[in-house]
């Protein structure tokens, strides 16, 4: 074997090891940049390599975003951060480079690759469900063991994407299989998972390829058959969404009067009327009929954990028990303690708060949720607690920003700065936390300024043009789960979320233009 074919061959593991990693393992993404940048070192043929790379747009198209992080150093203040940004943004210059320097990969190779990602995500997922079951379902991210859920999330939706169009094009019948099997278990997966993002993604793309095929080949009663039921599905959507909201818009509006509430428990102690402490959920106040005499108690009878400790989520048991309580219709003493069932008491114990949150699908969960959350921020009591409205809370910061800075941003380093600042300014619950816009659009204008957004959009779009991009299934679709990702997600600043983009955006180039044959191999060096 020639000193190019071992290097070669090595630099090819760093790249499949790349693609099993972005979905499991932040430290293996490292490493396999490593080998891939040692590999491509000890290969030589630079002349060859920059030749290669300098007729490859889409790659320096990718670089010229790192450029554009470099020039927000000559006006930025905290260099520390700024240093810390651009070595998280270091794909952008080191994956393009290398992979557009050596040799191309064969088109067997490059489907290899989809199926080790496919594979991949189907372990990290099966332990990640064993996990979960090992704790109890406390946390919905142990789901995802090795990355950021909503990141794992990302790669479920690219996978079945590229699964699906395989099971549409290959000929191999056991393949075909395997393909749709995975993308089955994808979906069980997400249902309980209750990732809403990949759900919205994964519903966003489903759309729009059955919108395309039936525009493309089907007649008009086709057309308007489909037309008919996808209004139905979305007046069924937004039943669901009313159905889950009754509660709330019944309570909504309902007066108490405290005096005309019983006043004593039937086992004849009294209850404490509370409607401050515990406040309100979907319009009703969780505080009313609470036994302090009798609670604490029954409690120490049917649990270990103590009534004034936290919940094993890390929550005061205290209110967790008093809103379970609340959610069932039930009076907070001892006789509503006692219509719970030894799994109810499991749940309270592990910090589930609202027993319809055990009842409902994922979508119903994160509506009510949201409700809730709505709630609580229009009462007064502030956003923490609820990553739906702290998201609406950052952006409204974010835009007071952008108003300062407008044209060129703050600069690579300052944006945490500016939001620490901003929060104080406005005396928000979120000012002693590090959190950022939550959304990629508001944090590059943050940063750069309306240039900078405008070189980023730049960026997302004009590869399109390059090879045709625009006509090519998998490549639209990435480019979907990338931008609708982007809008409630920083998906860029983690170095999972810009190693999913970077690599995958060469390496869908790569899988749409490079044919059978390759000229540009070891062979003609």
């Amino acid at each position: 074997m020639t000193r190019e074919k071992l290097f070669y061959n090595i630099y090819l593991l760093g790249f499949v090891s790349l693609a099993v990693a972005v979905p499991t393992s932040n430290y293996v993404m490292s490493l396999s940049q490593i080998i891939m940048a040692g590999a491509w070192l000890f290969y030589g043929h630079y002349r060859q390599g920059w030749k290669q790379l300098l007729s490859e747009k889409i790659g320096w198209i990718l670089i010229s975003f790192f450029i554009l992080h470099v020039i927000g150093l000559i006006y930025t203040s905290d260099f520390n951060y700024a240093i810390k940004d651009l070595r998280t943004k270091l794909p952008l210059l080191v994956l393009p480079f290398i992979i557009f320097s050596m040799p191309r990969p064969t088109k067997r190779f490059l489907e290899f690759v989809v199926w080790m990602h496919a594979l991949a995500i189907l372990v990290a997922s099966i332990i990640g469900i064993f996990l979960a079951q090992q704790k109890g379902y406390i946390n919905y991210r142990l789901y995802s063991p090795g990355i950021s859920h909503i990141r794992f999330g990302l790669n479920i939706c690219l996978s079945a994407v590229l699964l699906t169009y395989y099971f549409f094009h290959l000929k191999n019948l056991f393949l075909r299989i395997c393909a749709a099997a995975l993308v089955l278990w994808y979906i069980v997966y997400l249902f309980l998972f209750g990732s809403v993002t990949a759900f919205i993604i994964l519903c966003i793309l489903f759309i729009i390829g059955i919108s395309v095929f039936i525009i493309r080949h089907t007649s008009l009663w086709g057309k308007i058959s489909y037309a008919v039921l996808l209004t139905a599905l979305i007046v069924g959507f937004v039943l669901v969404i009313r159905e889950t909201l009754e509660p709330f818009l019944q309570h909504s509006n309902k007066k108490i009067d405290i005096t005309q509430l019983e006043k004593y428990s039937a086992d004849g102690h009294p209850y404490l009327h509370d409607t401050i402490y515990f406040g309100k959920e979907f319009g009703q106040y969780v505080g009313l009929y609470y036994c302090p005499d009798e609670l604490p108690e029954a409690w120490a009878k049917r649990s270990k954990l103590d009534y004034y400790g936290k919940d094993l989520a890390g929550q005061p048991l205290m209110a967790t028990i008093v809103r379970y309580l609340n959610s069932k219709g039930l009076r907070k003493d001892a006789r509503g303690l006692a219509q719970l069932s030894d799994e109810e008491i499991r749940w309270i114990e592990k910090g589930v708060a609202n027993a319809q949150y055990m009842q409902s699908s994922a979508l119903k969960r994160t509506i009510m949720e949201t409700a809730l959350g709505y709630e609580h921020f229009k009462e007064g009591n502030g956003t923490r607690g609820n990553s739906i409205m702290q998201r609406f809370e950052l952006w409204r910061v974010s835009l007071k920003i952008i108003e300062k800075n407008p044209i060129i941003g703050v600069g690579t380093g300052d944006v945490p700065l500016a939001f620490k600042q901003q929060l104080a300014a406005i005396q928000s619950d979120l000012s002693a936390t590090s959190l950022r816009s939550h959304n990629q659009y508001l944090s590059i204008t943050i940063a750069f300024g309306i240039i900078g957004l405008l070189w980023f959009l730049w960026v997302l779009f004009y590869p399109l043009k390059i090879k045709n991009l625009y006509k090519d299934g998998p490549y639209m679709a990435f480019l979907i789960i990338i931008m609708v990702s982007m809008i409630n997600e920083d998906t860029l600043e983690s170095q999972a979320g810009i190693t999913f983009y970077v690599f995958f955006s060469l390496f869908l180039y790569l899988l749409s233009t490079t044919k059978e044959t390759v000229k540009n191999s070891i062979s003609n060096r």
